[in-house]
C-alpha cells in the first residue's frame, strides 16, 4: 500500500506542480501586459475567487470523501452533492450578482467593471463543479485519469488567456474569460467521464447529513484562508510595502513545503479514509504521520541551506534578505500540513466543529503576534507569527483530536522529529545572518 501511495504522490505531485510552473514562466509574460496597477487588481481577483471558492463549496467535497466510502450508494452521494451544489451555487450567483456594485466599490474601489465580477462568480461557480466531480477519479484511486484531465484543463485555459490578451488584447477580461471557458469545458468533461454517479436523484435526509458534517467546517476553512492571506495585509498595514515584498519572495520558496504537504495528503487521504474504522486504517494513519514528518523537516533544512545561494544568483540584491523568512515559513507549512493527520481523527467521529474552533484559535494567535512583532521585526515578526499560529492550531486540534478519536499518532517520535528540524533551521539561519 505505501509503494500504492509513493506511486499516487507521484501523480498527483506533477498535477500540482505542473501548472504552478506553468503561471511562473508566464510571470514575466503577465508584468510585461499588465501594468502594475493592472496586476495588483488581477491579483485581488484571484484573492476574492478563492475566497469565494470556499463559500460556494460549503465543504462539500469533504462531505464527499467521507460519505463515499461510508455510505454502500455512492452515487447516491455524488448526485445528492451535485445537485445541492448547484442549487447553492446559482443562489450564490443571484445574490454576489445584485450586490456585485457594492463589492466593485468596497473590494477595488470602483475600478473595475461590475461585468467582470459576473464573469468571476460564473468562474467559481464552475470551478467548484469540477473540482467535486474530478475527485471521484482520485476516491477510485484513478491518478492518471485525474491528471490527464487537470493538465489539460491547465493548458487549455492559459492557451485561451494567452490568445484573449495578446491576440485579442483583452486585458482582465480576456484573462478571467480563459479561466471560465476552461472551467466550463473541464468540469463537462468531468461530468461526463463520471456521469454513472450522477443521477438526477436528490435524497433529503442524506443532504441535511452531508450539511451537518460540512457546514461546521466552513469557519475553519475560511479562518484557513485568512491564515494564508492576513499576515501580508498585516505586514502592509504595521511595516511598509517593502517588507511585503521581502516576505512574499521567502514564501515563494516556502511553498516547496505546502506543495509536498498538499500532493502527500490528497494521495495518502483517500487509501486511509477507505479504511478510517478499521485498524488498519487507524495503522496507516500513525505510519504516514511519522513519514510526512520526517520528509517535510529534512526538506525545511535544505531548502534553509540552498535558499541564501538561490537567491543571491536569481534575484537582485535587495532581495537578499528574504532568505531571513523562507526557514520560518518552512516551519510553518510543515506543521500546517501535519495537522491534516489528527483531523481525519475528528473526521472519523464526524466532530468537524472542534477542527473549526482550533484553526479559529490559530488565527488568533497569528494575528496578536503580528501585532506584537510586525512593528519591530517586519518580515520576520510575521513569518514568526504564522508560525505561532500554526503551532498551537495544531497542538490544540492533536490533543482534542487524541482525546475524542485515539488514533494515536506516534508523537514520541514525531515531536523529536519536529524539534530537530526547528534547532537546525534556526542553527543555519543564524550561520547565514553573519555573512
Amino acid at each position: 500500500m505505501i509503494r500504492d501511495i509513493s506511486k499516487d504522490t507521484l501523480i498527483y505531485g506533477l498535477s500540482d506542480a505542473l501548472p504552478r510552473l506553468i503561471q511562473f514562466i508566464l510571470l514575466p509574460l503577465y508584468t510585461r501586459i499588465f501594468t502594475p496597477s493592472e496586476y495588483g487588481i488581477l491579483e485581488i481577483l484571484i484573492l476574492f475567487s478563492n475566497l469565494l471558492l470556499i463559500i460556494f463549496d460549503l465543504g462539500l467535497v469533504f462531505a464527499q470523501n467521507f460519505y463515499f466510502y461510508q455510505i454502500g450508494d455512492q452515487t447516491k452521494v455524488v448526485s445528492t452533492i451535485f445537485l445541492l451544489r448547484i442549487l447553492w451555487g446559482f443562489f450564490l450567483l443571484l445574490i454576489l450578482s445584485i450586490l456585485s456594485p457594492i463589492l466593485n466599490t468596497v473590494i477595488f474601489g470602483g475600478n473595475i467593471e461590475n461585468f467582470l465580477l459576473f464573469i468571476l462568480f460564473l468562474n467559481v461557480l464552475y470551478s467548484t463543479i469540477m473540482n467535486q466531480i474530478i475527485e471521484i477519479f482520485r476516491l477510485n484511486f484513478k491518478p492518471l485519469s485525474f491528471f490527464y484531465l487537470w493538465i489539460f484543463f491547465t493548458l487549455f485555459s492559459v492557451s485561451l488567456i494567452l490568445i484573449f490578451i495578446i491576440a485579442f488584447r483583452m486585458g482582465l477580461l480576456g484573462f478571467l474569460l480563459g479561466y471560465l471557458v476552461g472551467a466550463i469545458f473541464g468540469s463537462s468533461i468531468s461530468v461526463w467521464k463520471n456521469r454513472k454517479y450522477i443521477k438526477l436523484h436528490f435524497d433529503k435526509d442524506l443532504a441535511k447529513e452531508f450539511l451537518r458534517f460540512s457546514i461546521p467546517l466552513l469557519p475553519g476553512n475560511l479562518g484557513i484562508f485568512l491564515v494564508t492571506v492576513i499576515d501580508r495585509f498585516l505586514l502592509a498595514k504595521l511595516s511598509n510595502f517593502s517588507e511585503v515584498g521581502m516576505y512574499s519572495v521567502g514564501l515563494k520558496f516556502s511553498m516547496l513545503i505546502y506543495i509536498f504537504a498538499d500532493i502527500f495528503t490528497k494521495s495518502s487521504n483517500p487509501y486511509i479514509l477507505s479504511k478510517i474504522k478499521t485498524e488498519e486504517g487507524l495503522a496507516l494513519l500513525r505510519d504516514l504521520s511519522e513519514i510526512y514528518t520526517f520528509i517535510v523537516g529534512g526538506m525545511s533544512v535544505i531548502i534553509t541551506i540552498l535558499t541564501p545561494f538561490i537567491i543571491k544568483v536569481l534575484l537582485p540584491e535587495e532581495y537578499f534578505i528574504s532568505y531571513k523568512v523562507v526557514g520560518i515559513l518552512c516551519l510553518s507549512m510543515s506543521f500546517w500540513g501535519f495537522s491534516n493527520f489528527p483531523s481525519l481523527g475528528l473526521f472519523k467521529e464526524q466532530k468537524t466543529k472542534f477542527y473549526s474552533f482550533s484553526i479559529v484559535l490559530g488565527l488568533m494567535v497569528n494575528v496578536l503576534m503580528n501585532y506584537i512583532l510586525v512593528k519591530k521585526f517586519g518580515a520576520v515578526g510575521a513569518s514568526v507569527a504564522v508560525l505561532s499560529g500554526n503551532v498551537c492550531f495544531v497542538i490544540m486540534l492533536s490533543i482534542i483530536s487524541e482525546k475524542i478519536s485515539r488514533i494515536k499518532l506516534k508523537y514520541g517520535r514525531i515531536i523529536p522529529s519536529f524539534l530537530i528540524s526547528c534547532i537546525l533551521v534556526m542553527v543555519f539561519h543564524i550561520f547565514w545572518s553573519r555573512f
